[in-house]
């Protein structure tokens, strides 16, 4: 009967010990604090397995004067992005926060607002914010079809 107990006894120890701690979250605003320039962007579709669709890839590049993207990110965690095209430019407010490789936006949109999280990858003046989201398209048969998509941002700090 001894030799159970210890032998429980020294599994559950076992098992204690080789648990890794969960990693708590940081905060990492620092990190995309700034203005940021929207270089290109890149959308693929996304199967329902989580395999990206061939032929489904698109790039868009925002390089050129005629048609600019920026960010700004506020160290209140509070930003606001500017398009900028020939017919003028369209102004959007949020607020957002980063956790560890997250980053989640409110997006202020004709008084609409519009949740949006990713991931992000900082690497010096260059940062690369990856989103997931489901976009529904009407068909001509009057139904409609959900698409998953992958939206990826190539930003460099301006």
């Amino acid at each position: 009967m001894k030799k159970i107990f210890y032998v429980i006894t020294l599994s559950i120890l076992c098992m204690l010990s080789s648990c890794e701690k969960d990693k708590p979250e940081t905060e990492n605003t620092e990190t995309i604090v700034g203005k940021w320039e929207l270089m290109s962007a890149s959308y693929v579709d996304i199967s329902k397995d989580g395999s990206e669709i061939p032929g489904s890839a698109e790039e868009e590049d925002f390089s050129h004067e005629a048609r600019r993207t920026t960010y700004e990110f506020k160290k209140d965690g509070t930003g606001v992005s500017v398009e900028y095209e020939d017919s003028g430019e369209e102004v959007y407010h949020f607020e957002y926060r980063v956790k560890d490789d997250l980053i989640i936006l409110n997006v202020h949109d004709d008084g609409e607002q519009i949740k949006i999280e990713g991931k992000f990858v900082r690497n010096g003046n260059n940062l690369i914010i990856e989103v997931i989201s489901d976009e529904t398209y009407d068909l001509p048969n009057g139904g409609s079809e959900t698409v998953r998509i992958k939206e990826t941002m190539h930003l460099k700090r301006m």
